[in-house]
């Protein structure tokens, strides 16, 4: 009986180290992640090279005005009659604004006068110089004279009547009705904002990225752009900042853009359509040059690219790529030149 024991205790012995012994082999075959990579392949995404349009945009700022704006006011101290327009109208050339009167009488009265009879004396000496009369100094100095008291109507008229110089929008007035003001008091803020005008400063860095004819855009809501153009570039800078004015025009034609708005400005300083792009993050430096994973066969190739225009989300590829062709944009750190690749979703 111990003899059948002691046998089987050996044989159960036999089993355990041929167990152990093939629980041992089995985990020396585990593969390494490097392993499985050069057999399977590093897994990474890719996409296909195609056209699109690329654009350097540089952003300013500045306040809105009107293409035209000014403010009126009166020529001669008064007091102010009148004021026949209301905030927010719109006022075309010409149409009175305010009417101002004077306790002296009204100026325009005394110009009127001396207009007619300044009138009637030129064409008595053109007569007169017609007859052998009159010199031809004589009619030039009765020319001067007409003409001097024409501009004194002139004045006369406007001092008395304030009129609108252009078509606009009033967008502010000053005095009320009966005030008794001095000369060039302000009384109305009239603009012209068919089209909007913005004065942005952009430091000495980056002036030189600014011409005249650049296209630049604005926001007037969540999605609607509002495009314009660079209309000049300052050639000298401010002397409190040294900042450079750059001056923009933007078409208004639903006035979608107020007089006083603050507005951010996207300016196309270079653009290129049909270009060969691919985002920024998949380019790879090698000893200081761009390069970029492309698919070949089911392996990583490293290709030397050209850069172009930077957008700052994507950059051309003025050379290396051609459309159509793949390229890594996910995985790229594991990758190396000749790489064994596995293409993931």
């Amino acid at each position: 009986m111990k003899k059948f024991l002691t046998a089987g205790l050996v044989a159960l012995a036999a089993l355990a180290t041929i167990s152990c012994g093939k629980k041992e082999a089995s985990q020396g075959k585990k593969q390494t992640i490097q392993e499985i990579q050069a057999t399977e392949g590093i897994p990474v995404k890719i996409e296909t090279v195609a056209l699109e349009t690329v654009r350097h945009i540089e952003k300013t700022s500045g306040t809105t005005e009107g293409i035209r704006q000014t403010y009126l006011a009166n020529g001669m101290g008064g007091t102010l009659q009148k004021i026949h327009v209301k905030t927010g109208q719109r006022i075309n050339e010409n149409s009175v604004v305010a009417t101002m009167y004077f306790e002296d009488g009204s100026p325009r009265t005394v110009a009127q006068a001396n207009y007619d009879y300044a009138g009637r004396m030129y064409e008595r000496v053109q007569k007169l110089y017609e007859e052998g009369a009159a010199t031809q100094e004589q009619v030039e100095g009765a020319r001067v004279q007409y003409e001097n008291a024409r501009k004194g109507l002139q004045g006369a008229k406007v001092a008395e009547f304030i009129t609108a110089p252009f078509h606009g929008v009033v967008l502010e007035i000053y005095q009320s009705e009966g005030t008794k003001i001095a000369e060039r008091t302000p009384i109305v803020h009239m603009a012209d904002f068919s089209k909007i005008k913005i004065d942005a400063i952009v430091n000495e860095l980056n002036i030189n990225k600014y011409s005249n004819g650049q296209k630049a855009f604005v926001l007037t809501g969540e999605k609607d752009t509002l495009w314009g153009k660079v209309t000049s570039v300052a050639v000298g800078g401010i002397a409190q900042n040294h900042g450079f004015r750059v001056t923009f025009e933007f078409p208004n034609p639903q006035n979608l853009l107020k007089v006083g708005m603050f507005k951010e400005i996207y300016v196309i300083i270079e653009e290129k359509e049909d270009a060969v792009s691919v985002p920024i993050d998949v380019i790879v430096y090698k000893q200081g040059k761009p390069n970029v994973f492309v698919i070949k066969d089911g392996f990583a190739a490293l290709r030397s690219v050209e850069l172009g225009i930077n957008s700052g989300s994507d950059v051309e590829i003025k050379s290396g790529l051609r459309e159509g062709e793949k390229f890594v944009v996910a995985g790229m750190t594991l990758l190396s030149d000749g790489s064994k690749i596995k293409v993931t979703e």
